[in-house]
């Protein structure tokens, strides 16, 4: 488990990318299978965009407390590469999901550009933790406050793109059934009902033949 048992994952390196398999990746693209009964490249890129932010938050956790996880023996991600790396990992954790929302845009999901309205707020997380010293001032980080503005605004574009991608495909789906329905409807009979309609027409004295 991530923080029992006698190898949690929390003492570990492991834990960011426990959060962005389990809240990001499975939790978008597990949602999106249930909704559509099919799986969909696009909802395993909503998985990263939704599931780095939230790693990034188990990142600035473990950065706080840094020293404290030293000292009790945790090999947290933090731990393993130090501040100045800690910093470039959780910059490229805030970043990349906005790298991902063009990509699928580009795929016909633009509703996920709406998820780059929240790039100003995003870059002033990243400006906040350069400059902030280490300790309980990073609490703010961490804040439901803060990252309220990113993580809606992410969502926001993300779901409103997998929504269309869902109605899309139900759409396409109706459109084939129509489409049968209508090559099967009235003034398109099958050759069964041709052939037993010309037997109908020819067979109807004795000594009649059918021609042709």
């Amino acid at each position: 488990s991530y923080s029992g048992g006698r190898h949690p994952v929390s003492h570990t390196p492991l834990g960011e990318l426990f959060v962005l398999v389990f809240f990001g990746l499975v939790a978008v693209a597990g949602s999106h299978w249930l909704q559509r009964g099919a799986w969909s490249p696009n909802a395993w890129l909503a998985g990263i965009v939704v599931g780095l932010p939230a790693a990034a938050v188990l990142l600035v956790n473990n950065y706080r407390d840094l020293e404290d996880d030293l000292r009790s023996g945790r090999r947290t991600l933090a731990a393993l590469i130090g501040r100045s790396n800690s910093r470039l990992a959780y910059a490229a954790m805030i970043s990349l999901p906005f790298a991902v929302l063009p990509v699928l845009a580009w795929h016909g999901l633009q509703g996920a550009l709406l998820g780059l309205l929240a790039l100003p707020f995003a870059a002033s997380l990243i400006r906040r933790l350069y400059r902030t010293a280490p300790g309980p001032q990073l609490n703010l980080l961490l804040a439901g406050g803060q990252l309220t503005p990113v993580a809606s605004d992410v969502r926001g574009g993300v779901w409103k793109a997998l929504a269309r991608d869902g109605v899309a495909h139900r759409h396409g789906r109706g459109r084939r059934r129509s489409r049968r329905s209508r090559g099967l409807g009235a003034g398109s009979a099958t050759p069964h009902q041709q052939d037993a309609g010309a037997g109908e027409e020819c067979g109807t004295g004795a000594g009649e033949t059918c021609t042709g």
